[in-house]
């Protein structure tokens, strides 16, 4: 017999409320609709009113997350790659570094 002691979706959804309660000059409002997205395998990712996309580091892989926000940076005049609203890697707000990105159409690879 397993006891539940923590729901793990619910923690994720706050950490994401705590993200965009943090980054009020990126979410205009203040009623959001945070929903997680089953499409990450290491990571946790949250759509954000079906505008914007936050990516958290859940694997230690804090390296990989430091590549990904140089590519944005590098490309970010690409009309076909998210456009990188903040990278945050103090781990002031959450535990972990995170990314906010603009949420493209598409399939997710």
């Amino acid at each position: 017999m397993f006891e539940v002691i923590e729901d793990l979706r619910k923690t994720r959804l706050k950490i994401a409320e705590r993200i965009v309660n943090n980054n009020e000059q990126i979410f205009e409002n203040n009623l959001h609709t945070i929903t997680e997205v089953n499409a990450g395998f290491n990571n946790d990712l949250f759509d954000i009113d079906d505008r914007y996309i936050i990516k958290v580091c859940g694997n230690g892989k804090e390296e990989k997350f430091e590549k990904e926000n140089l590519f944005y940076i590098e490309n970010s005049n690409s009309t076909h790659i998210p456009k990188l609203y903040k990278y945050d890697n103090t781990k002031t707000i959450v535990d972990s570094v995170y990314e906010i990105i603009s949420k493209i159409e598409g399939k997710s690879l």
